[in-house]
């Protein structure tokens, strides 16, 4: 996948697609039973809000169902992008974790035929299959296999790329910089807000700065960048982690990075946090 791998990595689109005509199917009667039982936590106010969801609701109620529902039902293994994002993210700020969250998979590996289903049983170690099992056979064991492992599957071009992406992230003057600032990572943050309770987690912070980083959609440069975080209402993400978690005068800034390594520190000001809150 390469560079590509970060397309929309946090826009959830195909470039092109016009959110305003995204058709949504109806409720199955298991998803209706689940929204059911939802719709009892929101009234009594059990759940917690989070900047994911109110996006989500932003679009439209529907959107928001559709979220909920993901969430409840364990639908939501993301998209590779944004399965390539959460692995960025962790090789940048908590690289100790990689090898528990991810597994790289062998070249040659994967679903389509007896030889790369091989390649993947071989390489997991998986005994006992017969050597007349049919395709399907062998998928079906390694879908089994996969699930049991608790850890996001990538290749290593995936693995080269984000390396390669932190890599100028540092080297960046700037960005580079605000990240050996940071006395933080992975920050988790709760607070009530509004009559409800607030959860979010931002990639880290400073004495005096909270940062978040951003992959953008083809290009990170000033002007683009600005455009998609005006679009993606990344200020309400901003306010939630500053505003709302009570982080004092703390600035906020994204940092920005594109597939073409290019790399651009925005400054939220408080203004605009205040706005978006």
């Amino acid at each position: 996948r390469g560079m590509s791998a970060i397309d929309d990595a946090l826009i959830g689109l195909e470039p092109g697609q016009d959110e305003e005509f995204e058709i949504l199917s109806e409720l199955s009667d298991e998803e209706t039973t689940a929204w059911d039982k939802i719709r009892g936590q929101i009234e009594r106010r059990e759940i917690s809000l989070s900047f994911s969801k109110i996006k989500a609701f932003s679009k439209s109620p529907f959107h928001f169902v559709r979220y909920m529902l993901a969430r409840e039902l364990k639908r939501d293994d993301g998209t590779p992008a944004q399965i390539f994002g959460d692995l960025f993210d962790c090789i940048t700020t908590t690289p100790n974790e990689t090898k528990d969250r991810f597994i790289v998979e062998p070249a040659g590996g994967g679903f389509g035929s007896h030889a790369a289903l091989d390649v993947l049983i071989k390489f997991y170690g998986i005994t006992g299959v017969s050597e007349k099992a049919k395709v399907d056979e062998k998928r079906e064991m390694l879908y089994s296999f996969r699930s049991t492992l608790n850890k996001r599957i990538v290749t290593q071009g995936d693995m080269n790329q984000a390396e390669a992406l932190k890599n100028r992230l540092y080297r960046n003057d700037a960005a580079g910089r605000f990240m050996n600032r940071l006395t933080s990572t992975q920050v988790s943050v709760e607070f009530p807000a509004f009559g409800w309770n607030w959860k979010g987690k931002f990639d880290g912070e400073s004495d005096t700065e909270v940062i978040d980083l951003k992959l953008m959609m083809q290009d990170a440069g000033f002007h683009a960048a600005q455009y998609n975080m005006r679009k993606l209402k990344y200020a309400w993400q901003g306010a939630l982690y500053t505003i709302g978690a009570r982080q004092g005068k703390k600035r906020f800034y994204n940092i920005c990075l594109d597939g073409a390594l290019g790399v651009t520190v925005i400054h939220v000001n408080r203004h605009e946090l205040i706005k978006a809150w």
